[in-house]
């Protein structure tokens, strides 16, 4: 493809995604960290969303937008995007194998009831993009639902572009082999993609979305690791309680009327004592 590549791919899936035939397109991203992957699925989103736009009427914008459709490693966040995916857009789900679509995390609840909602998302007419380092790092139900694999094979970010291979997933069922033919239209067939940088208004609103996200999760996770307070055994309370009374905290109460106040039975609190 020429250095419209990233253009043509766009309109290429945004033709499938607006079929009458109830149809999706799932597009993986791969490489090594650094190679541009989350780089060229924004502009391949913002792509698909111009020729569906085009198709559909409205703008680009009308079809992907960060806040709601870019979802990153978070479970919880892809499934929240997932669900609430609105009709014709495209949904990035970015570095998805470190967390939410990792084959470690196949057998869990919240994993399988992923599974249960991409089976069955069809008829939304949405494109899906995700990203990730290789495709094996993938729950095997994902892995065999992806139509296209885009591999970037070389970055040039100082020139603003990098080069991909563009391939169809095709799974034969018959051999239980997975095959990944180029995309061919008619007598041509695509064997390299230029995928140039994505304009800055949507590379600036990734960035901040994907800031905001990973904020989140850092927040989560240190709240996760961080010690609980254990609740004070009875003993410790009674205990608490005498040094209280003795502090003159409750000077003129009963020290009945003070175990009650506190929710410690009065005997209980005379066994305990220091």
């Amino acid at each position: 493809m020429s250095n419209k590549g990233a253009a043509n791919l766009g309109k290429f899936f945004a033709d499938i995604v607006c079929s009458k035939h109830n149809q999706n397109v799932m597009i993986r991203f791969v490489a090594i960290a650094g190679m541009g992957k989350s780089w060229a699925a924004q502009r391949l989103a913002q792509q698909i969303s111009y020729y569906i736009a085009k198709k559909r009427g409205g703008t680009e914008d009308d079809y992907y937008n960060p806040k709601e459709d870019l979802a990153v490693i978070s479970l919880d966040r892809v499934t929240h995007v997932m669900e609430h995916a609105k009709k014709y857009h495209v949904i990035v789900l970015d570095d998805v194998t470190a967390k939410a679509m990792n084959a470690r995390n196949f057998a869990t609840t919240s994993n399988k009831d992923l599974n249960a909602i991409v089976q069955t998302w069809r008829p939304n007419h949405n494109a899906l993009i995700t990203t990730q380092q290789a495709s094996f790092l993938v729950d095997k139900v994902w892995k065999n639902l992806f139509n296209y694999q885009i591999e970037i094979i070389e970055s040039h970010f100082d020139k603003g572009f990098v080069i991909a291979k563009v391939k169809r997933i095709s799974y034969q069922h018959d051999k239980d082999k997975t095959y990944y033919p180029y995309i061919q239209e008619g007598n041509i067939r695509y064997v390299r993609c230029v995928i140039t940088a994505p304009p800055k208004k949507w590379q600036q609103m990734y960035e901040e979305e994907r800031a905001y996200q990973l904020k989140k999760i850092r927040e989560l996770e240190q709240r996760k690791e961080a010690p609980q307070e254990q609740p004070k055994t009875i003993k410790e309370r009674c205990q608490e309680l005498q040094r209280d009374i003795e502090a003159g905290i409750y000077e003129g109460m009963t020290t009945k009327k003070i175990c009650r106040m506190a929710g410690i039975k009065y005997g209980t609190f005379r066994n305990n004592k220091l």
